[in-house]
Formats: C-alpha cells, structure tokens, sequence
C-alpha cells in the first residue's frame, strides 16, 4: 500500500470507539475536498473478511458523514459522485446522501 493511502475498512476495523470513525469521516471528507482522493473506499473486499465491528463501524461511518455534511459548506454532490465511482449508485450509502439531498 502506498504511503498516505489507506483501506477505509483497514481504518474502520482499526476503530475501538465512535471518535476514531469520526476522525475517518473527516480524514475522508478533508481528502476529498483537497482533491486528494488517496482513500481507498470500498465496504465490499472480501465479505468473509468483514467482521462485525467493522461493519457497524461502517453505519457509525454513515451517521458522521451525513452529519459532517449538514453541518459544513461540503458540496454534497461532490461526495455522491466520488461514492458513487467507489460503491456503485445502489450502495446505501448513495441511497441516504441522495434523499439528503432532496431535502
């Protein structure tokens, strides 16, 4: 793995508590915005791998994200669009930013 790039679920499997993911969430949304893009962000490498700390680490993920973006001047369609080339249009993830975004 290069340097300064990382897995999000290498990060989120790393969490013990809702203030590491919150600081994913923000690693994530400071990358984004300075147009970095170095995570890599996939919530899907192999299933079998996937324990259930990283996974409701993933949820608490959300909740932050969504947070993150009704309380800051982010660009929400900037996030769905890069979600989108990661998690694919069905994911979650997508689903929840994009009713977000209706409102």
């Amino acid at each position: 793995m290069p340097p300064g790039s990382f897995s999000l679920l290498e990060k989120l499997s790393e969490c013990e508590d809702k203030v590491c993911v919150e600081n994913v969430v923000d690693e994530y949304l400071y990358s984004l915005v300075k147009g970095k893009r170095q995570i890599q962000f996939k919530l899907t490498e192999d299933d079998e791998d996937l324990d259930e700390k990283t996974i409701a680490n993933s949820y608490i993920f959300t909740e932050f994200l969504i947070t993150r973006l009704l309380n800051s001047d982010i660009d929400i369609n900037l996030v769905v669009k890069d979600l989108e080339e990661k998690l694919g249009k069905d994911h979650p993830v997508i689903v929840f930013l994009k009713q977000l975004k209706e409102e």
